[in-house]
């Protein structure tokens, strides 16, 4: 065989050899069969189809989408408490929080540990024979994971005067709470219990036995949170069902409560407002 043929045979041989692969190439090329309702359903030559999301449907999609709650940079610096209520936070370590509770009544709050706080109260009047009510106590979380809370505590109240029969009185609260949410919007459930004597207002009464509470908070801006409080005495002369529903304005480390009190008792309903409580976080 000559030179020649021998090198055409040989080209030959080469060109048999690439013929798959260009036939390869060819089968990938993409071919579009038919749209459907949501996507594009797209075929290779001797492949399974396959299909590819649509743009459109899934901007829809994201449209219909329930929208994530908002979120703020200005966080409650009075978020131990409700109205009144405790909630399952604690200050923190070495914070101290100074105010007053219904406009008058002055409060401290210390953080001795990042889960225990201890606080104090107290009111007293001079002449027409003295008096007040000295109200001290302590709480410890014992679960704070983001979402859930759980804390117990106990107020001790001492009433005393200069009448004898009075002085020694002695109410202990013991109580436990669980809290539900964010520092933004939550919900805490208290459990407390009352010995010792009775807890009361012109409108409430709970006497020994066990006091319910429910507390919510839900926050609407960076400035701004909406309160509420909820109180069921349950025991012997026990009041009924009262309603602490108010607003708290705050800013990095002071805030200002203002709230008003529902009260229904034997079918009557009472209520008073506006009150004013105010805090200070050092």
């Amino acid at each position: 065989m000559s030179r020649f043929a021998t090198h055409r045979l040989a080209a030959a041989a080469f060109a048999l050899a690439l013929a798959p692969l260009a036939s390869a190439q060819d089968a990938l090329a993409p071919v579009v069969i038919a749209p459907a309702d949501t996507s594009v359903a797209v075929q290779f030559a001797d492949a399974t189809p396959v299909a590819a999301p649509d743009p459109d449907a899934a901007s829809a999609d994201a449209a219909s989408a329930p929208a994530a709650p908002p979120t703020f940079t200005g966080v409650d610096p009075t978020r131990t408490r409700t109205v009144l209520a405790p909630t399952a936070r604690t200050l923190g370590r070495g914070e101290v929080r100074l105010g007053t509770t219904f406009y008058i009544l002055p409060t401290v709050t210390y953080g001795v540990a990042e889960r225990v706080d201890l606080y104090g109260s107290g009111i007293f009047a001079f002449g027409g024979g003295g008096g007040g009510i000295l109200l001290f106590g302590g709480k410890g979380a014992l679960i704070a994971e983001p979402g859930l809370g759980v804390a117990v505590g106990s107020t001790f109240v001492v009433p005393f005067s200069s009448d004898s029969d009075v002085n020694g009185a002695f109410i202990v609260l013991p109580y436990g709470i669980v809290t539900v949410g964010d520092n933004a919007r939550a919900v805490s459930l208290g459990v407390t219990g009352v010995f010792g004597g009775d807890v009361s207002t012109s409108d409430f009464n709970a006497g020994e036995g066990v006091l319910v509470s429910l507390g919510g908070e839900y926050q609407i801006s960076n400035r701004v949170k909406l309160l509420a409080d909820a109180y069921v005495p349950i025991g012997a002369g026990d009041s009924g069902l009262s309603v602490l529903p108010g607003v708290r304005f705050f800013g990095t480390n002071v805030s200002v409560d203002l709230y008003g009190a529902i009260a229904f008792t034997n079918g009557d309903v009472g209520g008073f407002a506006p009150i004013a409580n105010f805090s200070y976080r050092f």
